[in-house]
């Protein structure tokens, strides 16, 4: 059944123009798709607001439009599919005669509304909303001040994690704000005292250990098969990492797709120790996926840079090169550092570039002309540095 207010002001329809459409078109859709006339016609002048309504009936009445430039909308009904379905009485009370895509918008538009229904414990605005907030979100007494200041120390260093890895790159590959809300603003003050907090570099997880970390169970089907029964078995020791069941809190939001997943923090010490012995079952194909490949670069061979690539890799002095070759050493990779090494798996300058494994059922072919170069990059080594402006910069007036 269509609730009231699922399409919020265009259904039911409410003034005399809607409800005229309405039963128009709904009085169109129920005739036999080959009746006379096949088409109904509406008007230019209809408001945006009334034009949106027609098009909600014309798909609750199983029919199609079409708008002309000139705001004309002419509708038609839609060829009966095949099946006891196209038999159906259409009756509106019920949704067995709506295409899926209609069906679906409509749980959907339930689904919201049972979100919205949640009862709002802390009533932003509302006198000491404050203190409601840190009482349902973070189980915090008003008179808990130490605590409120621990989360903020936490949520302090979030930022700081931000802020380091887009100038200086990671350094805490395990670290996490280890809370579903942020403190309020209002309490993000004395920063100076927040000083003193560690990173502990440590290590990423592998391909297959970073999908086990994030993935649902109803994506397994991604994860080779003995990673997936950790995903939904029952005697899985970290079948609470993949609840089926969880709460999602609007959080003061009107849409669920903004409320805040109440789901598990991922103990990273202990999914590793159970895929541990796990991957001895992975073949030889999983391995390849679970491991950490080469830094590929491309370039253009016709391009000083991409000249030096091939001359480095796969030139006469390069060509049982195993060890890395740095780029400082040439002058046309100016300001570019790091060093690059000859690839095996990547092709040569002048050597046809094959489709990959299974390239033939899509009827892929050999490339013969391909102008790339590729090589494998190393990095240069990170140094310790304070990220600042070039010298000389003029930054700009401020404006607001």
């Amino acid at each position: 059944q269509i609730p009231s207010g699922a399409f919020g002001s265009l259904y039911p329809p409410r003034d005399a123009t809607q409800k005229q459409l309405h039963d128009s078109i709904k009085a169109f859709g129920a005739q036999p798709f080959d009746a006379q006339p096949d088409s109904l016609v509406l008007p230019s002048s209809l408001s945006g607001f009334h034009r949106a309504s027609a098009h909600l009936y014309v798909t609750l009445f199983h029919c199609s439009a079409h708008s002309a430039p000139d705001k004309i909308m002419t509708i038609r009904r839609k060829r009966p599919e095949k099946g006891p379905r196209a038999d159906a009485p259409q009756q509106e009370a019920g949704d067995e005669h709506l295409d899926f895509e209609t069906r679906l918008k409509l749980r959907l538009e339930l689904k919201e509304a049972a979100a919205s229904a949640q009862p709002d414990q802390v009533r932003y605005g509302d006198k000491d909303w404050k203190e409601r907030y840190y009482a349902a979100k973070l189980r915090l007494h008003s008179s808990d001040s130490t605590s409120r200041r621990a989360i903020a120390g936490q949520y302090v260093q979030g930022l700081c994690w931000v802020l380091m890895y887009y100038y200086q790159g990671v350094q805490d590959w395990g670290w996490f704000y280890p809370y579903h809300y942020a403190p309020c603003a209002s309490d993000l003050v004395d920063l100076g005292g927040f000083a003193g907090g560690q990173f502990q570099l440590g290590a990423p997880f592998s391909p297959f250990e970073q999908l086990m970390a994030v993935f649902p169970a109803a994506s397994g089907h991604a994860l080779p098969a003995e990673y997936r029964k950790l995903m939904i078995s029952p005697s899985s020791p970290i079948i609470d990492f993949f609840p089926t069941d969880f709460k999602n809190d609007l959080n003061g939001k009107k849409f669920s797709w903004q409320a805040v997943a109440i789901l598990p923090f991922i103990d990273a010490k202990r999914l590793r120790a159970v895929l541990k012995p796990v991957r001895a079952s992975l073949t030889i194909e999983e391995r390849s996926r679970d491991r950490f490949g080469d830094t590929l670069l491309f370039a253009c061979a016709s391009s000083d840079f991409g000249a030096l690539c091939a001359q480095a890799c796969y030139g006469e002095s390069g060509a049982h090169h195993t060890t890395p070759t740095p780029l400082a050493a040439y002058s046309a990779s100016a300001s570019f550092g790091g060093s690059l090494r000859r690839c095996d798996r990547l092709r040569a300058p002048g050597i046809d570039l094959m489709p990959p494994e299974g390239g033939a059922a899509q009827a892929l072919a050999k490339v013969s002309a391909c102008s790339a170069v590729g090589v494998a990059y190393d990095e240069p080594a990170y140094g310790a540095h304070a990220p600042q402006l070039v010298r000389g910069v003029v930054l700009p007036p401020v404006v607001l």
